[in-house]
């Protein structure tokens, strides 16, 4: 009798593991059980107010000064496959902050741009990151009028940017908090295409 009930729960075992598995393709976001295991993730359908009307950017002023050269925005690429996108907006994000950070007194500065993400919708791309930025600066010791070397250490920085068929809007989130895709079009245009 034991035998009988050991028998009939390894049976019962067997049946919930093949019938809880996953019949077909993948849902969204998650990984292909029938490929090689890597992830395919599929975006959930998402709506998000994108900018209309003129459009007008803003954006720091490429400077430079006796001890750190400028660097110049990216030139946009002839077209915007998702790797072009990627390529174009972390190099865009290394220029954005430089001019942002650069004054007369900075003596230093490095811009660190990783984890960038692109995903579509439609033909609208999202594309998401983190940056941060080292330097240094000069000062003047206040109390003897030496002047010092002060050093900075960026927090690292979530940013999205929206790119549309017109523009391309830059999103900060706050400290280890991705700026959310309804914000995406409140942000700040730093480019028109």
């Amino acid at each position: 009798m034991r035998a009988l009930h050991i028998l009939a729960i390894a049976l019962l075992c067997l049946a919930v593991g093949c019938l809880g598995g996953p019949a077909g393709p993948a849902g969204p976001g998650t990984t292909d059980p029938g490929g090689n295991g890597s992830a395919s993730p599929t975006p959930l359908p998402v709506t998000f107010e994108t900018p209309t009307g003129e459009c007008t950017a803003v954006t720091p002023t490429p400077a430079g000064n006796d001890e750190v050269a400028s660097y110049a925005y990216p030139s946009p690429p002839e077209t915007w496959s998702r790797n072009a996108t990627a390529s174009y907006v972390e190099s865009f994000e290394r220029a954005y902050l430089h001019a942002e950070k650069v004054d007369a007194r900075t003596t230093y500065i490095e811009v660190y741009v990783s984890d960038v993400r692109v995903t579509r919708h439609g033909n609208v791309s999202v594309v998401r990151l983190s940056s941060y930025t080292n330097g240094g600066y000069e000062n003047d010791d206040a109390d003897t009028g030496t002047p010092i070397e002060v050093h900075w250490d960026g927090a690292e920085k979530p940013v999205a940017y929206l790119v549309t068929d017109e523009r391309i809007v830059r999103t900060e989130g706050g400290y280890q908090r991705t700026p959310a895709l309804a914000d995406l079009g409140n942000g700040r245009t730093v480019a028109c295409r």
